[in-house]
């Protein structure tokens, strides 16, 4: 991609602004998606990082999207695509779009799509999540990624609620500590100012010892 636009830029004349002015319409839809993860000091001028330049969002996209050395390269990473254990569903999600393009150039639409989603839910590393996918029999990738998104949003939040309610004991006998501290606190505080106003007391009565 990198190499055939700027022989793109260097046809129609461009300025370096004007290449990257131009360079989301000549992304499809999974490099376009990319394209927008990049930073903002990508796209535009921020305090404290190098000012933005055709060649360094070039080479952005080419480390987020990587290449390929050919398409028989690419169907054999697609035939074998699974979800890694730090990988999110969208993360996986993106990844096999990258590849299903890359590896099934030619292929109709509606082929890519069908072949993205089987690939997607077969790669699934979560069964609950894969099975359920299955069951639903969705009708297309992106449908299939919505739904595995939902999944995995639910599976977190009762996640969330289990690691509250393990923890909850414990939030409460912190809590009683705190409560006896400050109560112990209240207590050094109130014996101080006793032995202060003793002192005090004494100290006035020596005085009028004294004076007597």
């Amino acid at each position: 991609m990198g190499q055939h636009y700027l022989a793109c830029m260097n046809a129609n004349e461009w300025d370096d602004q004007q290449a990257r002015a131009f360079l989301p319409t000549y992304l499809n839809d999974y490099a376009l998606d990319e394209y927008y993860q990049l930073p903002n000091y990508f796209r535009q001028t921020v305090a404290g990082q190098p000012a933005p330049t055709i060649q360094r969002q070039l080479q952005a996209m080419k480390n987020r999207i990587g290449d390929f050395t050919n398409a028989r390269m690419a169907r054999s990473e697609f035939r074998c695509l699974q979800q890694q254990g730090d990988e999110t569903v969208l993360a996986f999600s993106r990844r096999v779009r990258r590849l299903g393009d890359a590896a099934n150039q030619g292929m109709g639409e509606d082929a890519l799509n069908e072949a993205n989603r089987d690939a997607f839910v077969d790669g699934l590393l979560d069964p609950e999540i894969r099975s359920q996918l299955l069951r639903d029999n969705l009708e297309n990738f992106n449908a299939a990624v919505q739904r595995a998104l939902d999944l995995e949003a639910i599976q977190n939040t009762e996640a969330n609620r289990k690691t509250e309610r393990e923890l909850g004991p414990l939030y409460e006998g912190l809590e009683f500590l705190e409560v006896k501290v400050s109560e112990t606190r209240e207590l050094i505080r109130n014996k101080k100012a006793s032995v202060i106003q003793n002192e005090q007391t004494i100290s006035k009565l020596l005085s009028r010892t004294s004076a007597n």
